[in-house]
């Protein structure tokens, strides 16, 4: 969950974006979009410990990752291997892409699956191109029995909403905007504002085609 800066560092713009995205109006969407209830929600912390989300409190902290994750080569690298994947292992590269029967929503994990895939046809061992970054992991669970739910003893009807998770997109913003207003008036007082508009201008640029 990532602000425009210099939006995020002045106003704790990540902090408004991680409460919002367990307003009821997301909860609704995702409901609409994929059909089915949504429960919770999880997210990672880059940096580990402490950031943002250890002052929302709709976000709980649970632990680490193990930081197993295969490391990108560079773009023009990565792009070259993607076309050799796809051509030479159409059906294996079909299947990466496509969700399993019964479950619904975005895929999970195909950047890891295809990554891991290119180091194997390239001769490597996929291990030693691991990167050990841990990163925070939080869990919004927005029902009492959300556990329950989820290891299938209760029904969709018996899940009992908990109050926190109740406030609107307008209420979560009220809340915010008086921490915002105190945060950028103490930063204005002791010199400490970014005035920089940060972007990337060749980001549209650098996605690749499963990105977009």
């Amino acid at each position: 969950m990532v602000p425009t800066q210099p939006f995020g560092f002045n106003f704790n713009g990540g902090k408004l974006i991680a409460a919002l995205t367990t307003s009821p109006t997301v909860r609704e969407e995702s409901r609409l979009r994929y059909g089915d209830v949504l429960v919770g929600m999880t997210t990672t912390a880059l940096f580990g410990f402490p950031n943002q989300y250890d002052q929302v409190k709709q976000w709980k902290r649970l632990g680490k990752t193990t930081g197993r994750v295969p490391i990108q080569p560079d773009l023009p690298i990565y792009r070259k291997w993607l076309e050799i994947l796809q051509y030479t292992q159409s059906n294996a590269f079909a299947e990466m892409k496509t969700q399993k029967n019964g479950v619904r929503g975005p895929i999970t994990n195909y950047k890891i699956k295809v990554l891991t895939e290119i180091y194997k046809m390239a001769g490597l061992n996929p291990i030693d191109f691991e990167q050990g970054h841990q990163r925070g992991i939080y869990f919004a669970e927005f029902y009492e029995n959300t556990k329950e739910f989820l290891c299938g003893k209760v029904t969709k009807a018996a899940l009992k909403l908990k109050p926190l998770f109740n406030d609107s997109v307008e209420d979560i913003t009220n809340r915010w905007r008086v921490h915002a207003i105190e945060r950028y008036k103490n930063r204005r007082a002791n010199r400490l504002l970014k005035p920089e508009i940060e972007f990337y201008d060749s980001f549209s640029s650098d996605l690749d085609e499963e990105d977009n």
